[in-house]
C-alpha cells in the first residue's frame, strides 16, 4: 500500500534526542516512506541550551531508534542563519537534494511554544504530530546540567542513549557546561519574579588588520574556551559604540603607536577606523536570556599591541574565512556576526 507522502521532513535541535522525538519519528514512519531528520544549528559552539555537537546528535538519534527505522531514516545538519527566509530556503534545498523531482514531500512537526513559530514558514505538506508523552528536552537538560544528574536512569531515552549521556558526563565539556549552567543561574537570580522578562544590551568591536580580524578566548563561562569578539554589556550612561570600545580596551589593553595616534586618543582613532555597524536581536543568541547587541567594524592599516587578560585568555588575528569554518569553538552567534558585517562593509 502506498503511503501518504515519500519523504517528510523533522526539523529539531534535539538536544537531546528523547522518547517524544523518537515518537514524531515513528509516527512520520506510519505516513512516509522515509524520515529525514534536520539537525539544527548543526554547526554551533556548545552551550547549555546546544549542548551537543552535531556528531553526538547523530549518534544519540540513532541509539534512540531500532535498526529498521533507522534504514528509512535520513539525517543532515542544518546551520543557524538567524534569518528566517534564508533558513526556511535552505531547508528545502537539502530536502529536495534527498527527494526524486516528483516526491510527495511534507514537514513534520509538533507546536510546543514560540520555538516551534519555525513550522509557520512551511504552510505546504505541514503535518502536525502529537507530543508523544509530554516530554520537554528542556527539563532533561535541567536535570543533566543541574544538580539532578543522578536521575539521569529515569531519563525518557533508549538505555543505550542514557549510556551515551553518562559517558559524556566524565567529560570536560561536561563540566564547563555545568560551570555555564550555573553562571546562568546566578545571573538570571537577581531579575526572578519580575512581572516581565529582562533584556539586556552588549556592544562588540570586531578589529581587523589586513584582512584578519582580533578574537579574545573567553576565560570564563558562559563559553569558556570558546572565541569570541571583544565586546561586553552596555553601562546605563553609556552608547553602544562606547560600551564596545571600553570592553576592548578592558579586554584586550589595546595600545597604538605613537605615529598611529598622531596626537589622538586611542578612542578617537578608533572612531577615524570605524567602517560599519550592524545589529542582532535574534531572541535565542544568547544563553542568559534576551540579549541585543551592535557590532563595530574597525578597520586598521597596522596591528595594534594587544595583550591577555582574566576575560581574554588567549588572542589571535582569523580571517572571516576562518572564523566561520571553526564556528563550532566560537562563542554565541559571533561567527555570523563577522560574517554579516564583512559582507555589509563591502557594499
Amino acid at each position: 500500500m502506498s503511503l501518504q507522502f515519500n519523504l517528510l521532513a523533522f526539523v529539531g535541535r534535539f538536544e537531546p534526542f528523547h522518547n517524544g522525538h523518537a515518537g514524531v519519528v515513528r509516527y512520520g514512519l506510519s505516513l512516509s516512506d522515509k524520515v529525514i531528520v534536520l539537525v539544527g544549528s548543526s554547526r554551533g559552539s556548545r552551550s547549555i541550551r546546544n549542548p551537543f555537537n552535531y556528531k553526538e546528535r547523530v549518534d544519540l538519534i540513532t541509539l534512540g531508534l531500532t535498526p529498521s527505522e533507522v534504514e528509512r531514516v535520513i539525517i543532515a545538519g542544518i546551520p543557524d542563519f538567524h534569518d528566517n527566509s534564508a533558513w526556511a530556503a535552505y531547508v528545502e534545498q537539502i530536502v529536495r537534494q534527498y527527494a526524486a523531482p516528483a516526491a510527495r514531500i511534507g514537514y513534520l512537526g509538533h507546536r510546543k511554544d514560540e520555538s516551534s513559530d519555525y513550522l509557520n514558514l512551511f504552510p505546504a505538506g505541514l503535518v502536525e504530530a502529537p507530543n508523544f508523552s509530554g516530554i520537554d528536552a528542556t527539563d532533561i537538560r535541567a536535570d543533566f546540567f543541574g544538580n539532578n544528574a543522578e536521575l539521569l536512569p529515569d531519563y525518557p531515552m533508549t538505555p543505550a542513549a542514557r549510556d551515551a549521556l553518562a559517558k559524556f558526563s566524565g567529560t570536560t565539556a561536561y563540566t564547563d557546561l555545568q560551570e555555564e549552567w550555573q553562571d546562568v543561574i546566578d545571573f538570571r537570580a537577581p531579575y526572578l519574579g519580575l512581572p516581565y522578562e529582562p533584556a539586556w544590551l552588549t556592544g562588540d568591536a570586531v578589529v581587523r588588520v589586513d584582512g584578519k580580524i582580533l578574537m579574545i578566548r573567553r576565560g570564563k563561562a558562559p563559553g569558556k574556551g570558546q572565541w569570541a569578539l571583544p565586546g561586553g554589556f552596555v553601562e546605563r550612561h553609556e552608547l553602544f559604540l562606547t560600551a564596545a570600545l571600553r570592553e576592548l580596551s578592558e579586554e584586550t589593553l589595546i595600545c597604538f603607536d605613537r605615529t598611529v595616534l598622531a596626537g589622538r586618543t586611542p578612542k578617537a582613532y578608533l572612531q577615524t577606523c570605524l567602517k560599519a555597524e550592524i545589529g542582532s536581536d535574534y531572541p535565542y543568541r544568547s544563553v542568559r536570556g534576551r540579549v541585543a547587541t551592535r557590532a563595530f567594524l574597525f578597520d586598521m592599516d597596522q596591528r595594534p599591541e594587544v595583550s591577555p587578560t582574566a576575560e581574554a585568555r588567549e588572542l589571535g588575528w582569523f580571517t572571516p574565512e576562518e572564523i566561520i569554518a571553526m564556528q563550532e569553538s566560537v562563542f554565541e552567534d559571533h561567527a555570523l556576526l563577522v560574517r554579516k558585517i564583512t559582507q555589509v562593509a563591502q557594499l
